[in-house]
């Protein structure tokens, strides 16, 4: 009973991708349905509206961030909008696997840092608010992956043992608020936002969701329903490929390229 079939074209890692698109296409050849090429980043951006139970308002900003991207976006459609801002080196997910293997924790940080850092105290150690005086929407998060490393360096012994707890909680809460600082720029310059949404693997992080929640709370703020739409799904690409057919018709179909790189550009029309 499917109308068509959507699979990531890209970005992402060259075999995988491969994989993936090998397989879609086979299957819409076999069964005779149109295939529809799906940018990772934009199947984030579709994902609150997986098992939704209130219809999200246009125009929405979006804060997408992951181990593989950080971006910001004022959008007007479901693939129409600009983007806004992004990372100028790490992704917030890619900083938070950094931070981890610095504090001696397994992959995949963000997960490992949440939980070291449960009963920690955030503001134990002063970490840096990047980019926050700059005439910017862009993200940096190497500056505060050195100054973990500096940190630890002035420990007696380098032991992050005594204070891991302390540490992962003030390196998880410095990451948390420059997210938050750049939504708060954001929404200082987008006046007519209806909506705040968070997506991404990093917004299973329950200190992100707790800081945006109460610093919005004027605004509605989602993030997807089920913390298995945060990290890289089907479904997300399936909702994406909805919308896709939905905006642009036949012209979803159209043939692609599997690419292992996909420019940010090709997420969203500006019209």
């Amino acid at each position: 009973a499917l109308d068509a079939l959507a699979v990531t074209k890209g970005p992402g890692l060259s075999g995988s991708l491969l994989v993936g698109t090998t397989a879609a296409r086979t299957l819409a050849s076999l069964w005779q349905k149109p295939l529809i090429g799906v940018h990772h980043t934009l199947g984030h951006l579709t994902s609150p509206w997986l098992e939704h139970t209130e219809e999200p308002i246009f125009p929405i900003i979006t804060l997408s961030a992951s181990g593989g991207h950080s971006d910001l976006w004022y959008r007007t459609g479901h693939t129409k909008g600009v983007l806004l801002g992004q990372t100028r080196d790490d992704a917030a997910g890619e900083a938070f696997d950094k931070g981890a293997a610095l504090l001696g924790l397994t992959y995949p940080g963000g997960p490992a840092i949440e939980k070291a850092g449960k009963n920690g105290d955030k503001n134990a150690f002063a970490f840096p608010l990047p980019l926050h005086r700059a005439d910017t929407l862009d993200f940096s998060f190497s500056g505060l992956k050195t100054s973990l490393k500096y940190t630890i360096r002035d420990l007696p012994d380098e032991n992050v043992t005594p204070v891991l707890a302390d540490l992962a909680a003030s390196y998880e809460q410095a990451l948390c608020n420059h997210l938050l600082d750049r939504l708060k720029k954001a929404l200082e310059q987008q006046s007519d936002v209806k909506e705040i949404h968070v997506v991404g693997g990093v917004s299973a992080n329950a200190t992100l969701r707790s800081l945006v929640e109460s610093t919005f709370d004027h605004i509605t703020v989602r993030f997807p329903q089920n913390i298995t739409y945060c990290t890289d799904n089907a479904a997300m690409i399936g909702s994406a490929g909805f919308f896709l057919v939905e905006n642009y018709g036949d012209k979803a179909y159209e043939p692609f390229t599997t690419a292992a790189s996909l420019p940010l550009s090709a997420v969203v029309r500006n019209t």
